[in-house]
């Protein structure tokens, strides 16, 4: 059964580039453009600079990027592949240690040591193969819902706060289970999801922390 609460947050896409060479871009066209994460780390890594609540934001790809200051942002449109390589195996730091499952999301298949870690839009995935990640990508609601109520199966039981990481109120029965970079996050109510997406890194750190992780 699916939980009451559960909601799958979409994205309002408004700039998709591929960078070419340095000073020009070009139109992607991305499936289902409204799904993904919101770049959940918690600095810049441009910079390695804490991320405040107005950074710059743009997306690349299809993914969300978030950077501390417009430098920064011309600095990742003249090295892109550089910055999304590094950006990549953060993502997967984060959020390998709370993956939930150990079979291939896509094909049923068990996890091995040739497991593929693949990073769509800010999520990882752990793939039985390449092939696999085509697939995903045909359908990338499906795929992220299957996951997200993985990770609430997975995570509610040892969640490690009673209250709102946002409002710090106290997490009734109707709080909102959400789920950001594979990390459920439980929210005292809707109202609390704009000021997450503010800055999703630092309140993902609190959990992690609160955690001990």
């Amino acid at each position: 059964m699916h939980p009451k609460n559960f909601i799958i947050l979409t994205l309002s896409v408004t700039i998709i580039f591929a960078v070419t060479t340095p000073g020009r871009v070009q139109g992607q066209e991305i499936i289902e453009p409204g799904i993904g994460d919101p770049y959940p780390l918690e600095i810049c890594l441009l910079s390695d600079e804490p991320l405040e609540d107005d950074p710059e934001i743009f997306d690349y790809q299809g993914q969300e990027v978030r950077v501390c200051c417009n430098d920064c942002m011309s600095r990742f449109a003249d090295e892109a592949f550089l910055h999304v390589d590094a950006i990549k195996k953060r993502l997967i730091e984060q959020q390998k240690p709370v993956y939930p499952l150990k079979k291939c999301i896509v094909t049923g298949k068990a996890l091995d040591g040739d497991a593929v870690d693949f990073v769509f839009r800010n999520r990882l995935f752990r793939l039985s193969s390449s092939d696999a990640e085509v697939e995903l990508k045909k359908n990338p609601s499906k795929y992220f819902g299957d996951l997200d109520f993985a990770v609430i199966e997975k995570q509610k039981g040892s969640y490690p706060l009673k209250t709102c990481v946002v409002s710090d109120k106290a997490l009734g029965d109707d709080a909102i289970d959400h789920v950001i970079a594979n990390q459920l996050v439980r929210l005292a109510d809707f109202d609390q999801i704009l000021e997450f997406n503010k800055n999703p890194g630092k309140y993902l750190y609190k959990i992690r922390s609160a955690a001990g992780g």
